[in-house]
């Protein structure tokens, strides 16, 4: 090699991205707000947090999922090896009326079979946003209930991030994730500014 080539060789080089070394695996699951590809929004909240703490993003979330579907097609492939998992489950539970018994009990035994087929890893779970429009009261009241559970629940390898409790009368960014508003496409699904919202959430009760 003469040392034209060998100079434009290093030239190239230095011109190429470095990758970033990951701190390890994170896979998200749950329904279509955690979804990526995204329909709502080109930025979901999984992607902002992997890139928040460097993790290489296994994206599980599968839209109109419920624990059922999280069971069937999202279980299966979590990596043994992650070092983080989200969940953000229930709003279509409650849609399609699952007790309140029933969807304690699974997610209950979701969480155990999570912690121990990953065993280094830690699990954020969420509340579910409940804000039907126009008010849906037997779906509200339901949600409600599994909010009340999720919020009850302990696990030492698993935290809550209260992304229900986020939007406050007091608080005009908060409150901006309720519909309609400027942060949410539809009822259920926020947009690139809904989910930067809840990412923040989610980095704080993370801490990295």
């Amino acid at each position: 090699m003469n040392r034209t080539t060998f100079l434009s060789s290093v030239a190239a080089a230095a011109l190429r991205p470095t990758r970033v070394a990951f701190r390890g695996i994170y896979a998200s699951l749950g329904d279509s707000t955690t979804a990526d590809p995204n329909l709502y929004a080109t930025t979901p909240y999984p992607t902002l947090l992997a890139r928040r703490f460097d993790f290489d993003l296994k994206a599980l979330g599968v839209d109109d999922a419920s624990l059922n579907t999280v069971a069937q097609r999202e279980l299966p492939y979590v990596p043994s090896e992650a070092k983080l998992l989200t969940m953000g489950i229930g709003i279509n539970d409650a849609r399609f009326k699952q007790t309140y018994e029933s969807f304690s009990a699974q997610y209950q035994a979701t969480v155990a079979y999570l912690v121990t087929h990953a065993p280094s890893a830690l699990l954020l779970y969420s509340t579910c946003i409940v804000n039907p429009y126009p008010p849906e009261p037997a779906f509200e009241l339901l949600a409600a209930q599994y909010n009340k559970f999720l919020r009850a629940f302990r696990h030492p390898r698993a935290r809550l991030v209260d992304i229900d409790a986020m939007p406050d009368p007091g608080n005009p960014a908060l409150r901006a994730l309720r519909f309609p508003g400027p942060n949410m496409v539809s009822v259920a699904h926020p947009n690139n500014a809904g989910h930067a919202l809840i990412a923040d959430a989610f980095a704080k009760v993370y801490g990295g």
